[in-house]
């Protein structure tokens, strides 16, 4: 910026061109108009104000123009001259001077011995630091006149007179209203004016007057700009109010510290015009573009749970009062909080609904928080999202960002609130009672002895989410049948909270619940409960249109139910030679258990303090344990697997009996067969394998899946026979020995047929009918009990056997028999 010096001192030097013949005899010069007083009470020399100085000189032998030279005024700062006029009498021309100059030739005409000219001088606004110099009480004028020839050539007169030189201005009260009077501006602002006073400036000193009230003309125009590289944004050509130039919407788009400056467009002409040099304000109004960005929107309090996922999602209850919006938000280059008190108001964008309560962050802080108002309504037993914004940005420092019409506010992308209205975990009902269902898709219960295993679909890869998040558990309610109170098993359970069948997980599909008591019936259902309370309804009213656990849906019932394995089940397979005990079972294939192709007997013995199944079938199909379909799935028989059922035969208190005859589709040489229980109790079937029973330190990790161990064996032993000639085991029947087995020696392929007589010849019972069997090999059936066809005891006495056996392919009887028997009992 220019400064002008306080004290401005006129010297005046007059050169005066004397003539060779004769001397200047006098010069004269006189300040026509004083310097400008201006309010610090001083006077200046003003760039751009017309000022006069009167030079006469006397030289009597001067009689033309060429007989003088020059006058010379120097304007001095004490004795250093700054600034210098130089008119050329004789070609009445002025040299380069930083001054608009004229001439007024006084003389009369022809008379050249004395001269009197009045010079007007008007200072130049690009004054150098130099020239703009301070008042002082010494400052001087000095005018200098010279002639061509003469002794002495030269003579001068000196003016001192107290003056500075003032080239400089600058802009009084320079400042803007509207959005942009705190000097804070976001990139978004309302159009505003940026004003102030054009006033001469000298640098201490406080300087009032204006351009316009020492010269209305000398001001063409103001123009505003903005900072470096300087863009003009408006201009004023009006100078009678001062500077006012307005500064449209969204013109200062670019963040961070900015500054105006005035560019001011003189009467009086530059002598240099240069971007460095044209007329500019001494001053800046300095101010700073920034805007209010939001980091985070979140939700708390009010009960629920987030964030979870990926966009983070928030859980609340239309039920449960004081959830919070909480705004997160910083000055883009400003800093971790904002800067002036700042109001948000917030939108339901889903609902199109603004929210009554706004959210204020005030000076200073990062962060600030709101009741959510007004909470959306939600449907009954829903779950519904609910997208939320910032609509708009209010700051004392600046000003108002809007989210319309166009997008002004920096902000995460819309989070959203899932709200629930008493809505449980998974499927849930709607259309009424044609349209229930369960809340998931129940996989079944598998009993061992002491346990059960429950499977479902787990809620987290239903369709629904993520409107389970929320979850918080499931729950397995069960009880022995006639127990009255239910027993609880949910996350709280210890056991359940983690590890393997953690309940707390929406992800669990599946747990195994021990404990229980062998050989016995439970009931059960299966709920889920949310982070609010609300559990899956369980129909427990009665109802059984509400049924919505995991529970066989029974006529009248809202559980399901199951019946425990026995507590030991000891299982041994012979082929009449061969036997395999419990503990072959223990370990290795089938072919590690090899018999012969033919019948196979199965005993098993069941121990249990709490009673006896009332049937157990013997589930039978071909291939290993390992390869083979699953025989049970979800609790039940798989209807995909091929299997025979064969049905076991009670043949003492804990012992029972069941024949897989060689005549059975999956016996063969070289076949590898597998089996498992199907044991009934009260009309409800379980399943076990062999893991369920035999010691837990070797068994594998599920003993209640039946699938995993099943007994197995293979056809394999080359069968060496010796004929047994045709007889009756135990020909004798007593209590002690209550059946008698025939027994014979086929040669080939035959159908047998074997009846019973009584002593007079009637027939009593028939043990085969036309029955195959395969030859060379002894065989021993089932045997006779004493019974006859209406499965009555006969009396005591004497009996015949008939074996009758056709060879197959002909009507060549191979055997033909008769056998006593004595019932004795």
């Amino acid at each position: 910026m220019k400064i002008i010096r306080n004290l401005v001192i006129i010297t005046a030097i007059l050169y005066s061109a004397i003539p060779v013949m004769a001397d200047i005899t006098s010069v004269t010069a006189s300040l026509l108009d004083s310097p400008t007083s201006l309010s610090d009470g001083r006077a200046y020399f003003l760039a751009g104000v017309p000022y006069r100085i009167r030079v006469q000189a006397v030289a009597l032998d001067n009689t033309v123009a060429a007989d003088w030279d020059s006058i010379v005024i120097q304007f001095r700062e004490i004795a250093v001259p700054q600034l210098v006029i130089t008119y050329e009498i004789d070609t009445g021309s002025f040299l380069a001077t930083p001054f608009e100059v004229s001439v007024a030739d006084n003389n009369s005409p022809a008379n050249y011995s004395n001269i009197d000219y009045t010079i007007t001088f008007t200072p130049h606004w690009d004054l150098s630091a130099a020239q703009e110099f301070d008042w002082n009480a010494a400052n001087t004028i000095n005018v200098i006149v010279t002639e061509v020839a003469g002794s002495p050539a030269t003579l001068n007169d000196t003016i001192t007179l107290p003056y500075g030189m003032c080239s400089s201005i600058q802009v009084l009260n320079f400042q803007a209203d509207g959005d942009a009077a705190d000097n804070r501006i976001n990139p978004y602002h309302n159009a505003f004016n940026v004003t102030g006073s054009i006033a001469y400036f000298v640098d201490g000193r406080n300087i009032t007057n204006t351009v316009y009230s020492i010269d209305t003309t000398e001001i063409v125009s103001a123009s505003l700009l903005l900072d470096t590289p300087a863009i003009t944004v408006g201009s004023d050509i009006d100078m009678s109010d001062g500077m006012s130039i307005n500064v449209s919407g969204g013109t200062v788009t670019t963040r961070g510290d900015r500054y105006w400056r005035a560019r001011v467009t003189m009467n009086t002409p530059l002598l240099t015009i240069t971007e460095d040099t044209v007329n500019l304000a001494a001053n800046r109004l300095n101010f700073n573009c920034d805007e209010v960005r939001v980091t985070g929107i979140s939700f708390v309090n009010g009960g629920g749970v987030g964030p979870s996922g990926a966009p983070p999602r928030y859980y609340r209850s239309v039920n449960f009062p004081g959830t919070q919006i909480v705004i997160q938000a910083e000055m883009f280059d400003g800093g971790t909080s904002v800067i002036g008190n700042t109001t948000f108001t917030i939108q339901n964008v889903t609902d199109a609904t603004t929210l009554t309560s706004t959210v204020q962050i005030n000076d200073g802080d990062p962060s600030g928080s709101a009741v959510v108002d007004p909470i959306p309504t939600i449907t009954l037993n829903a779950t519904e999202l609910k997208v939320y914004r910032v609509l708009s940005i209010s700051s004392d420092a600046y000003g108002v960002q809007n989210l319309l019409p166009v997008n002004q506010i920096t902000q995460p992308a819309s989070p959203g609130i899932y709200w629930d209205n008493e809505d449980p975990p998974g499927n849930n009902e709607t259309g009424g009672a044609s349209a229930e269902t369960q809340f998931t898709t129940f996989g079944g219960a598998t009993a061992s002895a002491t346990s059960v295993l429950f499977e479902w679909t787990p809620v987290s890869s239903l369709a629904d989410p993520p409107f389970d998040d929320d979850f918080y558990t499931y729950r397995i309610y069960y009880k022995e049948r006639n127990d009255s109170t239910w027993i609880l098993v949910d996350r709280s359970t210890a056991g359940f909270g983690s590890g393997t069948y953690d309940l707390s997980l929406g992800t669990t599909g599946e747990a195994l619940i021990t404990g229980l008591t062998p050989l016995t019936e439970y009931h059960y259902y299966i709920t889920a409960v949310d982070v609010f309370g609300n559990e899956v309804e369980t129909g427990n009213s009665g109802d059984n249109d509400s049924i919505y656990s995991l529970a066989d849906r029974v006529t009248g019932q809202s559980y399901g139910s199951f019946i425990t394995t026995p507590f030991g089940i000891t299982v041994s397979i012979n082929d009449g030679i061969q036997t395999w005990s419990d503990t072959d079972f223990n370990t290795g294939g089938p072919d590690t258990r090899p018999l012969r192709d033919t019948a196979v007997y199965v005993r098993i013995v069941i121990a249990s303090a709490v009673g006896q199944p009332d049937s157990v079938n013997l589930i039978l199909a071909s291939g290993d344990t390992v390869t083979a379909p699953d025989l049970v799935l979800s609790g039940s028989l798989n209807g995909a697997a091929d299997y025979d059922r064969i049905a076991f035969q009670k043949i003492g208190s804990d012992e029972w009996l069941a024949t897989i005859p060689n005549t059975n589709r999956f016996m063969g040489f070289g076949n590898q067969l597998r089996f498992i229980l199907e044991i009934i109790k009260d009309g409800v079937a379980s399943y076990t394998d062999h893991d369920a029973d035999y010691d837990t330190s070797e068994q594998p990790p599920n003993p209640a899946d039946p699938n995993d161990l099943e007994w197995t064996f293979e056809v394999s032993t080359q069968v060496a026979v010796t004929p047994w000639p045709t007889r009756i085991l135990n020909n004798v029947i007593d209590k002690k020995h209550p059946i008698a087995y025939p027994a014979y020696y086929l040669t080939h392929d035959a159908k047998v047929t074997i009846k019973v007589y009584d002593v007079k010849g009637r027939p009593v019972a028939t043990l085969l009918d036309k029955a195959y069997r395969k030859g060379g090999q002894n065989i021993k059936e089932n045997g006779w009990a004493g019974i006859n066809k209406a499965r009555r005891k006969l009396g005591v006495g004497l009996y015949y056997i008939h074996i009758h056996a056709v060879m197959v392919g002909s009507k060549k009887v191979i055997l033909n028999e008769f056998k006593k028997v004595v019932i004795a009992r």
